[in-house]
């Protein structure tokens, strides 16, 4: 099961950390982890084109599949974005309640 974990700061997620295999179809087939992913990666990619280094922090590791991010330095879009994330991650996680895990610090 994949873990989502997200960080509140007055009822705006600015951090978040993913863990795991969703484990729903073999390895190259499993389209939650699929979906995970790419909701994941395109959030990261997206916040690292409008962000500076400084502004984030971010530490991943595939073998364990962990991604790790928090903003340093916070703005409206930046909280958008990653709100988007939280909503996207949702939507699978009702969709497949046994693959996804969402977790609301």
């Amino acid at each position: 099961m994949t873990k989502a974990s997200f960080i509140l700061n007055n009822s705006k997620p600015y951090a978040f950390t993913i863990s795991g295999h969703a484990e729903y179809g073999n390895y190259g087939e499993d389209i939650v982890c699929s979906s995970i992913t790419t909701a994941v990666f395109t959030t990261l990619n997206l916040l690292d084109k409008l962000l500076n280094e400084e502004d984030y922090t971010l530490i991943q590791n595939e073998d364990k599949g962990l991604i790790d991010f928090k903003l340093n330095k916070t703005s409206k879009l930046s909280l958008l974005i990653i709100q988007n994330l939280l909503d996207i991650l949702i939507n699978i996680e009702e969709q497949y309640p046994q693959n996804l895990k969402i977790i609301i610090k």
